[in-house]
């Protein structure tokens, strides 16, 4: 006969699959119905092992998310914040923008809808890049990019 599951075993199961934040185990663990003591027990036992960690989650998920190259600051904002991840460690983490992956993402969309008759093109960049979280200003530049520029056919 199997043993039932604890709140620290289902804990450790899940970060053996990928890192989490605080907030979010605490979510999951929640959703198998542990009770809320079992739940806080096993939050701080993990947090003394420094199998969770916030800051290093933090930092690991912006990098990962900005070597993937196709969303901004904003959107990485957005999910971290919606994973539980306090605001100012969110803040302390974001590093600017490369201008390169942001062209990049462009001209990969612009290559992706070359072949279809799209009208306003330039208008549905931005639109599109605005989504994808990147900041306006930077948007700005490089919809007015010569490289950029090359491809429009309005």
């Amino acid at each position: 006969m199997r043993k039932p599951l604890t709140a620290f075993k289902y804990a450790l199961w899940l970060l053996e699959r990928r890192d989490y934040g605080i907030r979010e185990i605490e979510t999951k663990l929640s959703r198998k119905d542990f009770p809320e003591s079992e739940i806080n027990e096993t939050i701080i036992k993990l947090t003394n092992l420094k199998f969770l960690d916030d800051e290093r989650f933090t930092k690991r998920f912006v990098e990962s998310q900005q070597a993937r190259g196709n969303v901004g600051n904003r959107m990485i904002y957005l999910k971290l914040l919606k994973k539980g991840i306090d605001k100012e460690l969110v803040k302390g983490h974001l590093v600017s923008s490369d201008p390169e992956s942001l062209t990049e993402t462009a001209l990969k969309w612009l290559k992706k809808h070359s072949k279809r008759k799209v009208s306003n093109k330039k208008a549905k960049l931005f639109s599109y890049l605005a989504g994808r979280g990147f900041n306006y200003d930077e948007i700005i530049c490089t919809v007015e990019d010569e490289a950029v520029k090359d491809v429009f056919i309005d």
